[in-house]
């Protein structure tokens, strides 16, 4: 996903562009199975210009466009790209910015890392940007998606989690990348160093981090921080009456590593950050501007 350098914003011209209500049902996966590799299915709808940033918080996403486009700001060329009609989006380490010009309305496929210890991610990298949605969904599973629509989008789970099982093998999995997974995010292990999860799993430390680039895009120093931001924002944000010390059982040494992980990754402390939480979900943040 295209990275954002932080505290930096595109200059608009000519626009006031405000927040305005964005409509959104979530629902989650059924099937024990894929309850594993998908984290919730999420249909999107908005009437009017949007404007907002997504942080990284341990997802990859998978976005089908039904009605409208919405564009990616590009912080190298400092100008909004485009998306396709459909697409994977590998697990991001930055934050980065989606513009509505006009209306948008799409589903969101929020899924797990451990998505990648299938067959049908092999070769989602490098080139990810041209890896195909059909490979996960298969063209006539995409087609059925984008046949949904808000009102009816609570009973859509069953029909997800069908075409996606009919799409993929799950009896073929890298069980060498699920180790790994295993090994980073279970609860005895939070604080494990990068050589000692090479160790679990019979690898060299550069072995290691061979593995997580191809895999993932980033080193393991990156997937860990990733992922424990991710599960501490998961969990305060569904835990009313939280505190922030609650965020050390996911692996941070203290409450200020946890605020200064925060603001590295969304540039806002973590009571102002999720306090812009959009709705239910865990990585959106509305922005407001004007000329």
């Amino acid at each position: 996903m295209f990275s954002f350098r932080r505290n930096y914003w595109p200059t608009f011209r000519h626009h006031c562009i405000k927040w305005t209500k964005l409509k959104v049902v979530e629902v989650e996966p059924t099937d024990k199975v894929l309850k594993k590799y998908i984290e919730r299915y999420q249909f999107f709808e908005a009437a009017e210009p949007l404007l907002v940033k997504a942080v990284p918080t341990g997802t990859l996403e998978c976005w089908i466009k039904l009605d409208g486009h919405f564009e990616i700001f590009d912080p190298r060329k400092e100008v909004f790209k485009p998306s396709g009609r459909s697409g994977i989006f590998p697990m991001g380490s930055e934050l980065c910015v989606y513009f509505v010009p006009k209306e948008i309305k799409c589903v969101n496929i929020k899924m797990k890392p451990q998505v990648l210890a299938l067959p049908s991610f092999k070769h989602l990298f490098p080139d990810w940007e041209r890896f195909s949605a059909n490979q996960f969904f298969g063209d006539q599973g995409l087609e059925v998606i984008k046949t949904f629509d808000l009102s009816s989008f609570n009973n859509s789970a069953v029909i997800i989690d069908s075409i996606i099982r009919e799409n993929n093998d799950f009896e073929s999995v890298d069980a060498k990348v699920e180790s790994i997974l295993m090994s980073m995010t279970s609860a005895k292990d939070q604080r494990m160093k990068i050589s000692d999860i090479a160790n679990e799993n019979n690898l060299t430390v550069k072995s290691l981090e061979r593995l997580i680039k191809k895999t993932f895009g980033m080193t393991p120093k990156k997937l860990v921080s990733i992922l424990r931001f991710g599960n501490s924002i998961k969990y305060l944000n569904k835990s009313e009456g939280h505190r922030f010390i609650d965020a050390l059982q996911f692996g941070y040494y203290d409450q200020s590593h946890f605020i200064r992980e925060c603001r590295r990754l969304t540039g806002m402390n973590p009571k102002e950050f999720l306090s812009k939480l959009l709705l239910t979900t865990n990585d959106l943040v509305s922005a407001e501007f004007s000329e």
